[in-house]
């Protein structure tokens, strides 16, 4: 199930971090970019943070 936080969200998982763009800040991502990681449940639970999957996403 896609919960709408992104297109590419792989079924099952969920959002784990979003980062975007923020001029005031100094931070940024390509052309005003987001990069969305997500991860499956059971992998957050079990701290295994290598299996989560990221996207940068550019508009």
């Amino acid at each position: 199930m896609n919960s709408g936080f992104h297109p590419q969200q792989p079924r099952g998982h969920i959002l784990f971090t979003r980062f975007d763009t923020d001029r005031a800040l100094g931070m940024g991502s390509g052309d005003f970019g987001m990069l969305y990681s997500f991860i499956d449940p059971a992998g957050l639970l079990a701290a295994g943070f290598g299996a989560t999957r990221t996207y940068w996403d550019c508009s």
